[in-house]
């Protein structure tokens, strides 16, 4: 590997480890706000889509990119680089899990209120008077 492609092939990677060091920081965010029992749909959603955006753009980089996984002949430096990129993605993989697992219960909550609320609304229905027939024909099924 040359010395111009072992520096590109160096920035490629840093580059790529700032984006998932930018996903672990907006995966801790999600795990923090779960850990408190924050249940703001909209700042979730917000970091939600902040991190999907960032994958994104991750995954239109590495297709772009000419670094191959082939550590064999690589320098220590780039060594050293795929090595962060694992232990943040590692770290990241744990704080997703521990989101994923929140975010879980929470919908199996909402969808059980959900639920149970239209129960209740069934049942209200049962118990509401409906007012008498003050115009029309009435027919009385029972024959005297």
């Amino acid at each position: 590997m040359s010395d111009l492609e072992h520096l590109s092939t160096e920035m490629e990677l840093s580059h790529q480890l700032q984006l998932f060091r930018v996903i672990y920081s907006v995966t801790e965010a999600l795990a923090d706000l779960c850990a408190q029992g924050i249940q703001d749909q909209k700042q979730i959603d917000k970091l939600l889509s902040k991190r999907q955006q960032i994958m994104d753009e991750i995954t239109q980089f590495q297709q772009d990119s000419v670094v191959t996984n082939d550590e064999g002949g690589l320098s220590p430096e780039i060594k050293n680089l795929h090595y962060e990129m694992r232990s943040v993605l590692q770290k990241t993989a744990i704080l997703n899990k521990k989101v994923t697992d929140y975010l879980q219960v929470s919908r199996d909550k909402v969808k059980k209120d959900i639920l149970m609320f239209q129960a209740e609304k069934k049942a209200g229905v049962l118990y509401k008077k409906t007012s008498l027939q003050s115009e029309g024909f009435f027919i009385d099924s029972k024959k005297n």
